[in-house]
């Protein structure tokens, strides 16, 4: 394995993916041992089918019993603070070594061949303890064969084999003589062990729970195609036909419905709302006008028309109970009495519909440039379990808010959703506000599937924008005689970096670079708002808009000024030289204009907006110098009273 995969690495820098071939190394004390490539290959192939807070408590649990010590509790506890660390020490070590795409592959093969489907639902109990039990088997060594009776763990087993792990694969009655051997029982000879396996989980009107909780049900599918998860669902085909037919026509609706990103002078981040969709044409019934309102964020006539095609042939107290469920914002309590068959499929149709509808609507809004072709993607739904539809549920209601911007969807909002449906991710912190960082687009959402050089997210996977001390400013001086564009000549980069605070790496903050020399570092968070506001217009087109902050809105006063009594203002360049000096200039007096010359440098324009972003000054960019001067004229005589002054970002 040091051989096939060592000298295979991946990472992103930069915002690219670096490929390279390690060094070969022959000193063995630089090369993993057996037990490390196996735990490489194990937890890679678990995070396919158990959440990580699963893997490492079933990893806790077999290393326990391996051990076999007195001291169970403080072990345990050992294991639960320290394990963590190892376990992303393994996974990040097959993300860089391109383990991950060829283990997926691996899963998606066997499984298919064995259970017709390669979407992974959650594992039953019985899964569970099969595959604790065939864990223990493999690292205690005292036998050489082992039958498994579950398609999912046998799928992960494959991917072990073709890992390199050494050990043989097949069906019943083919062994290696002297090798570690799996075989596979199917239902073939071995129906009734497998029934007896899994028979506590054969009846799914009942509600299991684990320490009174409903356990998380998450569904694994490959990249692409997350109607997939249909498969993964122990009902009939007629049933998953179903299911799949309001897939396709919640895909149909959310085609139709388009997303904005946004920044109103009154925030500082970036909100969404919704732009254009197609509108009610029809009346409708009022049940499914509550429907619609609970987890689509308007009334669209295709969402209507796919409403009534599930309520046309369901009877009306069915009609009542998940309207019901649905305007409650479908509490967990609502499920955990035992339900009907007819009940559990019109929730499964219903979902399929929401499903459909959201990952057809936000599709645009996800890059997948990191992730590998047909790579496992997870996402949370179950029978019963309704977190994903709590999570759009919220989203929905903060979509459809109009009166205020304190309430309306944030890009947190819709990272959170998106971590859902794509990460499978189960928690919910509704009370932080705080912006996180993502990488390229700043309203878009960029999926990686490799380890980013640089940055350290925490225990959560999270990464938080910093405040950052900038760099210094200065009064204007020497004003321009000539106003003329100019071209930056040196090399310009910016680059995310995490700052420390009290001694600690916990926040991300943009370094700006200019020829080898640290310019200064600014908050993500707040020049991505900035550069929102001053960049894009209605059409999408680079027309000059006027960004303020909160802080310099509170500075107008109510008496718009009179340019003909105003003096002429005065303007003042900025370049990158200056930036270089660690000092900038900015406008303290009136009529003021400063303008920073980073045309043709986008590196340079994002540091420039991102620098006085931190200061609370106006920024407009535009297609000329005097487009840009122009509309702060404009919107001074508009809106601004005692400073007429502005930054000028060319």
């Amino acid at each position: 394995m040091n051989n096939r995969w060592s000298r295979q690495l991946q990472v992103i820098h930069q915002g690219h993916i670096v490929q390279d071939n390690a060094v070969s190394r022959d000193d063995a004390g630089d090369q993993l041992g057996n037990f490390s490539w196996l735990m490489v290959a194990l937890v890679t192939v678990l995070d396919v089918c158990l959440p990580t807070n699963d893997t490492r408590d079933l990893l806790i649990g077999v290393f326990v019993t391996l051990l076999q010590r007195d001291d169970v509790q403080d072990l345990t506890e050992s294991f639960q603070m320290q394990l963590q660390t190892n376990i992303e020490s393994w996974r990040s070590f097959a993300s860089v070594r391109g383990m991950v795409a060829h283990l997926s592959a691996a899963i998606r093969d066997c499984r298919s061949t064995l259970a017709r489907a390669t979407a992974i639902p959650p594992l039953t109990r019985g899964e569970k303890q099969e595959l604790r039990d065939f864990l223990i088997w493999l690292m205690d060594g005292k036998t050489n064969h082992y039958r498994l009776v579950s398609a999912t763990l046998y799928s992960l087993v494959e991917a072990l084999h073709c890992a390199g792990i050494q050990l043989e694969t097949g069906p019943p009655g083919q062994t290696v003589e002297g090798r570690v051997t799996i075989q596979y029982v199917g239902q073939v000879g071995g129906s009734q062990e497998f029934f007896d396996i899994v028979e506590s989980d054969l009846d799914f009107l009942k509600i299991h729970t684990e320490n009174g909780m409903v356990p998380q049900q998450r569904v694994s599918y490959l990249s692409g195609n997350p109607s997939q998860m249909i498969e993964a669902f122990p009902r009939p085909v007629a049933v998953k036909n179903q299911m799949a037919k309001f897939w396709a026509l919640g895909e149909l609706a959310g085609a139709k419905v388009a997303l904005r990103a946004m920044a109103p002078l009154r925030t500082l981040g970036v909100l969404y709302d919704v732009r254009n969709y197609d509108e009610c044409v029809s009346r409708w019934d009022g049940i499914l006008l509550v429907l619609a309102g609970t987890h689509f964020p308007v009334d669209s006539e295709t969402v209507m028309s796919a409403l009534n095609d599930l309520m046309s042939y369901t009877p009306e107290s069915l009609q009542k109970w998940l309207m019901g469920c649905a305007n409650r914002t479908l509490r967990v309590e609502e499920l955990k009495s035992p339900l009907t068959e007819q009940q559990i499929d019109l929730f499964l149709s219903y979902q399929s519909l929401v499903f459909g509808y959201w990952y057809k609507l936000l599709e645009p809004w996800v890059s997948m440039e990191f992730v590998p072709d047909q790579v496992y993607f997870y996402s949370v739904w179950g029978l019963r379990d309704v977190y994903l539809m709590q999570m759009l549920r919220r989203f929905t209601m903060k979509l459809q808010m109009k009166s205020t911007y304190a309430e309306t969807a944030t890009k947190v909002d819709l990272l959170r959703v998106l971590a859902v449906m794509y990460c499978g991710r189960h928690t919910y912190e509704p009370d932080n506000t705080a912006q996180k960082l993502e990488r390229e687009e700043i309203v878009r959402f960029a999926i990686v599937a490799l380890p980013v050089i640089g940055l350290l997210p925490n225990q959560s996977g999270e990464l938080w924008a910093g405040d950052t001390a900038g760099i210094q400013f200065q009064s204007c001086q020497n004003p321009t005689q000539q106003l003329m564009r100019k071209r930056p000549q040196k090399g310009w980069s910016v680059h995310a970096k995490m700052s420390t605070t009290d001694g600690r790496l916990n926040k991300v903050v943009m370094v700006a670079r200019c020829d080898g020399i640290v310019v200064g570092t600014f908050n993500p968070a707040e020049a991505e708002g900035n550069l929102l506001r001053a960049r894009a217009n209605k059409c999408g087109n680079f027309g000059p808009r006027m960004a303020l902050s909160r802080q310099f809105c509170e500075r107008r006063r109510p008496t718009p000024l009179d340019p003909a009594t105003e003096t002429p203002e005065s303007i003042f360049d900025v370049t990158e030289e200056q930036f270089q000096t660690d000092i900038i200039s900015q406008p303290f007096q009136h009529s003021q204009i400063v303008v920073v010359h980073s045309h043709g440098c986008p590196a340079m324009r994002y540091a420039a907006i991102g620098f006085y972003a931190q200061e609370s000054h106006v920024v407009f960019t535009g297609k000329s110098l005097e487009e840009s001067i122009k509309a702060i004229r404009e919107q001074f005589t508009q809106l601004l009273t005692r400073y007429m002054s502005g930054i000028i970002v060319d």
